[in-house]
Formats: C-alpha cells, sequence, structure tokens
C-alpha cells in the first residue's frame, strides 16, 4: 500500500489504523503482505562482479511491516524491562544506545581496573554474517522460555517465518 494513501487513511480515520494494529498484536499475526519487500543489490566497488558476495542486498519493506515492527519492538521491550530481563550491558539492539555507549561502557571498566591495579583483559570477535545466519526458531524459543507473552513470540515467528 502507497504511503500517500496510508496517510489519507490516517488523516479520515486515525482509529482505523490503530485498531488494524492493535487487532495483528493482540492476535499475534504479522501479515504476509506486510513482508513482501524489494531486494536491491548494490555493488561493492573493487570487487569480482561474478561473486554474489561483490553485492550489498538492501531490503526495502512496506511502511505497514516496519510500523507494526516497531510497535512489536517497543512491546517486546516494555516486557523485557518490567521483569528485568533487559540486560544493562546489551548494547545492540536497543533504542537510543550507540556503539559510543559501548566504547565509553568498557573504557570506564579499563580505567577503573588499572586505578585499582586489577589486571584486565579484552576479547573482540567480529563473526562475518553472525546477523544473517541467525535462526529464528531460537530466538522465539528463548522468548517462550522468558514467559514472553505468547502473542508477542507467536508474532515475531510469523514475522521472520516468510524471511528465513
Amino acid at each position: 500500500m502507497d504511503n500517500i494513501i496510508l496517510q489519507q487513511i490516517h488523516s479520515s480515520s486515525p482509529e482505523l489504523l490503530l485498531e488494524m494494529f492493535n487487532k495483528c498484536l493482540r492476535i499475534g499475526l504479522f501479515p504476509t503482505s506486510f513482508k513482501m519487500g524489494v531486494i536491491l543489490l548494490f555493488y561493492k566497488e573493487g570487487n569480482d562482479q561474478n561473486d554474489p558476495t561483490s553485492y550489498h542486498p538492501i531490503s526495502l519493506l512496506p511502511f505497514m511491516g516496519k510500523l507494526l515492527e516497531k510497535l512489536l519492538t517497543q512491546h517486546l521491550t516494555y516486557f523485557l524491562k518490567k521483569t528485568g530481563q533487559l540486560r544493562t550491558k546489551q548494547f545492540g539492539f536497543k533504542e537510543g544506545v550507540s556503539v559510543d555507549h559501548t566504547l565509553d561502557s568498557l573504557l570506564t571498566t579499563i580505567d577503573s581496573h588499572k586505578r585499582n591495579k586489577i589486571h584486565a583483559a579484552v576479547v573482540c570477535i567480529d563473526i562475518k554474517g553472525t546477523f544473517d545466519n541467525l535462526k529464528y526458531s531460537s530466538i522465539v524459543e528463548k522468548l517462550s522460555n522468558s514467559q514472553c507473552p505468547p502473542k508477542s513470540s507467536h508474532s515475531l515467528e510469523t514475522c521472520s517465518r516468510t524471511v528465513m
């Protein structure tokens, strides 16, 4: 659905979109049409054009899917905060947190250890393709074991089904 049409719907009947998104969250459904994206490939300069890894894929997802994903993320984050399951040392996938926060925390810890004459070691690992090879089923299982509201974990399961 075109964004201009969505703006018109929202202008004339804002409760309609609100009701639809709330219903999706209530029944734990992430509609298939919200997941259908257009994939663009961007060539990485200086690489072999015949090598598939020489292209960076970008997925343009429908606006409705982005909105529902944002709402689902907010619901899940609220639940994890409320139940004390959101770790203070988790910096990735957290709204308002950047690599600067990670570095500040690391440097503060190193400085504290230096002042207290405690040895410190830093090991940094960059696993290529970690996110691309992530098993969504393991995320859903982890959420189920965390007493996550069943509708939220089901929404995530239906959200990721076509991505795999």
